[in-house]
């Protein structure tokens, strides 16, 4: 409870202080109850509710640029900075005004936020329906609600700049739980000046539908309007991500089995261990890369499949060359990285100096075929980097699927492809290669991604989470189905033949000296032609196993870490412990589009003479033809 001391000092301070609350989109407008609800939560302080609708009862006039200007004539009126409340299209516009008004802005509280609505509009109305809301001019958002063809023309005509907004100011983000994985996104675009920044993540209150459940947010906007009053910053500790997530419990004080057996099972464990380099500690490399690799320097030509001791020698020197300009703690944490017990899943290595002047983003002609068009151009410094931190690890080598093209399948683009653009939609969690699926191939132990540019908006992230992390969120009777029962990956034909692909797979299985490790896999329907659709299926266990296995899925992106890979940063994923994807991202083929070159590294592939330990392959034959199962190192 809050003591008498802070309710006199709010009701004190009343005249002084004024909360603005800023309305979503509804039929009640500023009157809608979630009004009366933050009037109720923050109890003596004045709540004033400008009306973004544009006028009356409709949002017909409603546009982004007419909400602005009520909303910063309400802050006008005020003195000095002011405290924000906003809910659902009102959060965009409140964030919105607080990063091109940073001195008109302290802090902001918003109730189930539209984070960016330029990259979301899309997904509520699909082309055809916007199509029909240009020609008619108004479309029905709900009912009682009828929204102007102006207020999405202004949505679509953002700047790149402003969709997510970056406010500087503290942030308290109230998210339903499934939606962690966007907040993480959002903050994670936005400057990590702006602490103290906070997602209370709600099991009880849907806040796109009805309030029921609300009152399990009303404490800590008490709280938060409170900290408002005394004029501090809530005293949240940053954490590494500079921001904290909380887990609300319902309201009747249940909470997820993901979210109590993951706190209770191992809160300290990293997904990502993220590692910095600093300007300083790499000032002049770029005059020393070209020293080292001359334009005569198989790096600018090598191809693994064609010419393997080419390439092998364009590793060498890569390795030599990234060694020398690492600093010595970086190089001590990537040679444990593959042994340590300690270890994390992933480690997130940034300030790599990256090609100065790289092309444009390559456009390839296939899913298959990437990395395989002659004329593509190349990024040296990028590839010498991702060759030389392989080698660290183990030895960079080409899985069979991909050993075509000039770089023969050793360094790999991910771009999108024209024509396939769905590919871009969110990426489900996996492996890659797993040994369990794809034997006899090997599977690769570690791979890098190395980002020679970023996704522009900020929206396609590398998501990375954590094995035993994994099984540790899930409930204790999913783990028992997921143990004892194989999964299946499929592909169904356009004429609904189930085709299998790869071998059957228990999901969580035993490693020895290590807890048990999670597969998760994604079938591939890419590689049968338009119309073939993936599944999973259990041939044993049936529609029980497939819905845990649909919960692990699910879980997993729960606890997941999100990576915004952008220029110089290196994503090195060990692929036994850790499962990763990406969010699903809108690619504009204009030349600027997200770019990572990636190769997979294994240390148990090559034969050794000298020891007479077996391999798969000849050294420095780099395009495994394994006949073999080759087991993971872990």
């Amino acid at each position: 409870m809050r003591s008498a001391f802070l309710v006199v000092a709010l009701l004190a301070r009343a005249a002084a202080l004024r909360l603005v609350y800023v309305h979503g989109v509804s039929p009640e407008g500023p009157a809608h109850p979630r009004l009366a609800k933050v009037r109720e939560a923050v109890h003596g302080v004045e709540v004033v509710a400008p009306d973004i609708t544009g006028g009356g009862d409709s949002y017909e006039q409603c546009t982004i640029s007419a909400a602005l200007r009520v909303l910063h004539s309400c802050c006008e009126a005020e003195e000095g900075p002011v405290s924000i409340c906003a809910s659902s299209f009102g959060a965009f516009v409140a964030l919105l005004f607080a990063a091109r008004h940073p001195e008109k802005v302290s802090r902001l509280f918003l109730l189930g936020p539209a984070l960016d609505m330029k990259a979301n509009l899309p997904l509520f109305v699909d082309e055809d329906g916007m199509a029909a809301w240009r020609e008619e001019g108004v479309r029905e958002m709900g009912p009682g609600v009828r929204v102007g063809w102006p207020w999405a023309q202004e949505i679509l005509d953002l700047a790149a700049g402003d969709c997510p907004p970056q406010p500087l100011c503290p942030i308290t983000l109230v998210m339903p739980e499934s939606d962690v994985p966007r907040a993480k996104g959002f903050l994670d675009a936005t400057p990590a000046a702006a602490a103290p920044r906070r997602v209370l993540a709600t099991q009880g209150w849907k806040p796109y539908q009805a309030d029921a459940g609300i009152e399990a947010v009303l404490p800590h906007l008490t709280a938060w309007a409170e900290a408002c009053a005394e004029g501090s910053a809530l005293g949240l500790s940053e954490s590494g991500a500079g921001y904290t997530v909380d887990v609300l419990p319902a309201a009747d004080g249940a909470v997820s089995a993901a979210a109590a057996a993951a706190a209770a099972a191992s809160p300290e464990r990293e997904s990502v261990r993220r590692l910095q380099i600093r300007p300083e500690d790499v000032d002049g490399f770029h005059k020393s890369w070209r020293s080292h690799f001359p334009p005569s320097h198989e790096i600018h030509s090598y191809n693994a499949r064609e010419d393997p001791a080419g390439a092998a020698r364009a590793v060498a020197a890569s390795f030599a060359h990234a060694t020398k300009w690492l600093p010595s703690d970086v190089v001590s944490e990537l040679l444990d990285f593959p042994f340590s017990a300690d270890a994390p899943a992933a480690l997130l290595l940034s300030g790599l100096p990256v090609d100065e002047a790289p092309p444009d983003t390559p456009i390839v002609s296939a899913v298959h075929g990437i990395g395989t068009e002659l004329a593509q151009p190349r990024v040296p410094v990028a590839e010498s980097w991702t060759l030389g931190l392989a080698r660290l690890l183990g030895h960079p080598f080409v899985p069979p699927f991909f050993d075509k093209g000039h770089r023969g399948g050793l360094v790999r683009d991910m771009v999108p492809v024209p024509g396939v653009e769905n590919l871009c939609g969110l990426l489900g969690l996996h492996r890659d290669f797993p040994a369990s699926v794809f034997a006899p191939f090997p599977e690769p132990e570690t791979f890098l991604l190395v980002a020679v540019r970023g996704d522009p908006s900020h929206v396609a992230r590398t998501v990375v989470v954590d094995s035993e992390k994994l099984i540790a969120s899930l409930s204790a009777a999913d783990v028992a189905l997921l143990s004892k029962h194989e999964m299946q990956a499929q592909v169904v034909l356009p004429n609904g033949t189930a085709v299998d692909q790869g071998a059957p797979f228990l999901p969580i299985a035993p490693r020895e000296g290590r807890a048990a490790a999670a597969t998760l896999f994604v079938p591939d329907a890419g590689a049968h032609g338009e119309g073939a659709v993936g599944r999973m299926v259990s041939p044993e266990g049936g529609a029980e196993v497939e819905a845990a296995w649909e919960r692990m899925m699910a879980v997993g992106l729960e606890v997941a870490d999100y990576v915004d890979l952008q220029a110089g940063d290196c994503l090195i994923l060990n692929n036994v412990r850790c499962c990763h994807g990406r969010t699903a991202f809108e690619p504009k083929l204009d030349g600027n589009d997200r770019w990572l070159v990636k190769s997979y590294v294994t240390s148990d592939l090559w034969k050794r003479p000298a020891t007479g330990k077996y391999g798969a392959e000849a050294y420095p034959n780099m395009v495994t033809r394994a006949v073999e199962r080759v087991s993971n190192v872990d």
